[in-house]
């Protein structure tokens, strides 16, 4: 089943992103990361992050062209080189 993506207004008028966990009580996520807008795709981004956590184990935003992503641990440099 495809992913679904929350976009809501911020305060800055920026659209936030969001994926929707399938759980709510598994999406206890410990690492927030920024990442520039510029520096990766989107669904590439979306993809990768998927793959290595699981549907809903992670959380995106998106707020004045900067990525936050909140996961299970640290995005490694090659993991968001790939996201390219």
């Amino acid at each position: 089943m495809p992913a679904l993506l929350a976009l809501a207004p911020t305060p800055e008028g920026a659209p936030e992103i969001q994926e929707a966990p399938e759980h709510t009580e598994s999406a206890h996520t410990e690492v927030s990361m920024e990442i520039p807008g510029r520096s990766v795709h989107p669904t590439k981004l979306i993809a990768m992050l998927r793959s290595n956590f699981g549907f809903g184990a992670y959380a995106i935003m998106m707020s004045r062209n900067t990525y936050t992503i909140r996961t299970p641990r640290r995005l490694s440099a090659d993991e968001i080189a790939r996201c390219r």
